[in-house]
């Protein structure tokens, strides 16, 4: 047994001393991925409005199936080549996959912003979904730059910009969307921005402007950040021989760097990854946390466009971009500063289905806004509430929102679980590939399926109107199943390494 004294140092020599974070690289990786979530969240507050606009239906029950639909094509075409981007990024680099990413993402929107059909909004959703293979490639990145020691404080960040894209995106389609309208002494006088097909082509090409931003400003200044790509650059600026040192008269042969650096070794392929059990229950659990996190938001936005009487809110696009740009402001204010506290005091393994838990509630909460709404109308309307009423709807809406936006530090330490289930650091963007692809999976389901669910229980009120919470809450109930089972690569790899040394 060590002596009282050393039993005393243990804990401190074990402790890591923080590695600061590349301020400055992470900032420019931030800049550059603002503006997809821009580009992703502006069609929520009026995709149900455009749907009407394209005639798609007659039956205004049935435009949350369409706008879940346009949705759910886009995480479709998304998990088809994302495992196929992250790929390509270990082998050509981090920083030209990004920037290829990005201009897809400037063109899909442009092109969704002009289209004047179903088919022509579902086609440009799915090229934004094949070309967007950046948030698997940007996760390795964060991850390259980081070590065990600062990875709770940096991958909170790239939350942190999705939120504020959350913020950005519903704040432009809530507020620019059928401008000639809206604003008629600004834009009554452009015919472009009057036609039906173009009423909502005003805040997809601000976004498709701020995406053009991102691309000269990751050109310019963005890094790369793949260990092979740095070695290689090295090399090629290291290009004079250092010559050899002599003592006395005794030549000492120069150390080939080159030679003495270890081979790098080939990423693993994907059968080995998808069969290896760490990765397994990351990529179920992130499944399930996708389902989740997407079904909210589709599911949010349906409550708030629905008619009162069948079941909805009957808030108008600005009221549904506000909210939800709130919810954006809340999850940007508190979840860079939460969830590094959190970590401190909780473990992962068990800050996790905590956080994740969330989810079942909300859902069951949700059909209460309702009711609220019901409760509150002025005698003798369907969609108008009394003073009272809106005061006390609008304020359970930002307690949802507040509470639906801590669980989403759900995504920060997910991430955290695909850094460490990594079986090389060769495989990082292969492995945040594989999750990406899964997650795209669900988040392909979620649209479709929660919609799907919402239209059925209000056309045929099942359950009194309770059908599409409850099956959410039992899906939410299977995901925090799931995350108590998760495993951290880093115990259970040094746990077999450990075992193997015993069996030798």
């Amino acid at each position: 047994m060590a002596p009282p004294a050393q039993q005393e140092l243990e804990p401190l020599v074990a402790q890591r001393r923080e590695t600061p974070l590349p301020a400055k690289q992470l900032a420019i990786l931030c800049l550059v991925r603002l503006a997809e979530p821009i580009a992703y969240t502006q069609i929520f507050p009026y995709v149900n409005r455009m749907m009407e606009h394209l005639h798609v239906t007659d039956d205004p029950r049935q435009i949350g199936f369409y706008s879940g639909l346009v949705e759910s094509v886009f995480a479709f075409a998304q998990l088809l080549f994302i495992f196929q981007w992250g790929k390509l990024s270990d082998r050509v680099g981090r920083k030209p996959v990004i920037l290829c990413g990005l201009c897809g993402s400037a063109l899909s929107t442009m092109l969704f912003g002009l289209s004047n059909s179903l088919p022509t909004a579902l086609a440009a959703r799915m090229l934004a979904g094949g070309l967007a293979g950046n948030v698997a490639v940007i996760q390795s990145m964060v991850g390259e730059l980081t070590d065990e020691t600062n990875q709770a404080r940096a991958f909170p960040l790239l939350s942190l910009c999705w939120n504020i894209g959350c913020i950005i995106g519903p704040l432009l389609g809530g507020a620019l969307s059928e401008p000639a309208s809206r604003y008629p002494d600004v834009f009554g006088h452009i015919q472009f921005l009057r036609d039906h097909p173009l009423r909502f082509f005003l805040p997809c090409a601000i976004s498709c402007s701020l995406t053009l931003c991102s691309i000269i400003l990751g050109y310019f200044s963005l890094k790369e950040t793949l260990p092979s790509k740095i070695r290689e650059k090295q090399r090629q600026l290291d290009i004079e021989p250092t010559p050899a040192p002599t003592y006395g008269t005794i030549a000492v042969p120069a150390i080939d760097a080159e030679a003495a650096e270890p081979p790098a070794r080939p990423p693993p392929s994907i059968r080995s990854l998808i069969v290896d059990p760490v990765v397994i229950s990351v990529v179920r659990t992130y499944f399930m946390l996708s389902m989740n996190g997407t079904a909210f938001d589709v599911l949010f936005v349906l409550l708030s466009y629905t008619a009162i009487i069948h079941g909805g809110l009957s808030r108008n696009p600005v009221e549904i971009g506000s909210a939800l740009a709130f919810g954006g402001l809340v999850a940007a204010l508190m979840q860079p500063f939460a969830f590094p506290w959190l970590t401190k005091r909780i473990k992962l393994k068990t800050l996790y289905p905590c956080l994740l838990a969330i989810y079942p509630v909300t859902f069951l909460l949700m059909p209460f806004l309702n009711t609220i709404a019901r409760d509150n109308l002025v005698t003798g309307t369907e969609d108008k509430l009394t003073a009272h009423g809106v005061a006390l709807l609008w304020t359970c809406i930002a307690a949802l929102l507040l509470l639906v936006r801590v669980a989403g530090m759900c995504y920060a330490s997910n991430m955290i679980f695909i850094k460490h289930a990594a079986p090389t650091r060769e495989a990082l963007g292969s492995t945040f590939g594989v999750a990406q692809t899964v997650a795209s999976i669900s988040r392909g389901i979620s649209p479709a399926l929660s919609s799907s669910l919402f239209a059925v229980t209000v056309e045929h009120n099942l359950l009194n109107g309770w059908f599409v919470w409850l099956v959410m809450g039992l899906l939410g109930s299977i995901g925090v199943f799931a995350a108590t089972h998760i495993k951290d690569g880093v115990e259970y790899r040094k746990k077999q390494e450990e075992l193997a040394q015993v069996d030798d």
